[in-house]
């Protein structure tokens, strides 16, 4: 009976949290477009220039990107000194992956292909489609606006959002990609607003490894592709 009893109470207390996260998520997918425009996207694609920081120096890129969220990507950029005719490809396939150049594809060591598999898979979570299809499972994280997600081929990510419920951040870990070492702690910041389709995207992206600047995307074009 007093196992019971604590059952019981245990998913009273919870009710809430669960409760709290649906809204929060309803919230959140209504100010990116509405879940039904969001669950036709099968195709993200994008253009813009970065900055890598390499300790002290800043390498200034162009990137072209295309992600089928969940599934697959390819990523092909170039030295802005140099322009695209100087393009280097990094393609994703589920845990598995490659670099291109020249048209030659040359396998990445399994650390490395794990930690990008695991960095393009936020953007299925950032989507936000994923968090209903039943195959993970999120909460309402603290009194904070965060849902905390647990998603197959995702490392668990904290998403974060504004008080209108636009997407303003993520919080994961992923291993390191020379598969020395602790897992790498990541903070996500999404800023600006682009928009296709009525698909609402972050135009900013920041993303800082283990307190210190690590990457910066600016996009310049973004288009949805639809089921």
């Amino acid at each position: 009976m007093r196992r019971i009893f604590s059952a019981t109470v245990a998913l009273i207390l919870m009710a809430p949290c669960a409760s709290q996260a649906a809204d929060l998520l309803d919230k959140a997918m209504a100010r990116a477009g509405g879940a039904a425009r969001l669950a036709r996207v099968n195709e993200l694609r994008w253009t813009g220039t970065a900055k890598i920081f390499a300790g002290a120096r800043i390498i200034e890129i162009g990137v072209s990107t295309m992600v089928h969220p969940g599934k697959d990507a390819r990523s092909d950029t170039w030295l802005l000194s140099d322009g695209p005719a100087k393009t280097r490809s990094l393609i994703v396939e589920g845990s598995q992956g490659w670099s291109e150049m020249n048209g030659v594809r040359t396998p990445l060591p399994p650390a490395q292909a794990a930690n990008e598999a695991q960095q393009y898979a936020l953007y299925a979570l950032m989507l936000l489609t994923p968090l209903r299809d039943g195959r993970g499972s999120f909460a309402i994280d603290g009194v904070k606006p965060e849902i905390a997600v647990t998603y197959p081929g995702a490392p668990p990510t904290r998403l974060t959002f504004d008080a209108d419920g636009r997407l303003t951040g993520a919080h994961n870990s992923v291993p390191a990609p020379d598969g020395n070492g602790p897992p790498v702690m990541q903070d996500f910041h999404f800023d600006g607003d682009i928009v296709s389709h009525g698909v609402h995207w972050p135009r900013r992206l920041t993303i800082d490894q283990d307190g210190k600047p690590f990457f910066a995307l600016t996009l310049d074009h973004f288009e949805t592709r639809m089921r």
